[in-house]
């Protein structure tokens, strides 16, 4: 489960690596796997070995739509099967 303050992954190819989720879209309190949330770009990925900048797709600070791709919340299904993630990730959306 996703909860507002939570620290998640950026697990997609926009260059953002952590973002914390400051808004939970829909009526629920949580968000699972599916849902769509509002992150805080918090820090990115810098590769040292490329000499110019390349333009980022997002950079620190800003604020974008993600959707929760992975969860580290336990979750039960039929015939006593556990599935866990490893840690909580999302994907960011386009504009």
């Amino acid at each position: 489960m996703l909860y507002v303050q939570t620290l998640v992954h950026i697990a997609d190819n926009s260059g953002g690596f952590i973002g914390l989720c400051i808004r939970i879209i829909g009526q629920n309190s949580r968000a699972a796997v599916g849902d769509a949330v509002v992150i805080s770009i918090k820090s990115i990925l810098i590769n040292r070995k490329i000499a110019h900048q390349r333009k980022r797709k997002v950079l620190k600070g800003t604020v974008r739509r993600a959707i929760v791709i992975r969860n580290a919340f336990q979750k039960r299904r039929n015939f006593n099967i556990f599935v866990k993630g490893s840690t909580n990730a999302v994907a960011i959306l386009g504009n």
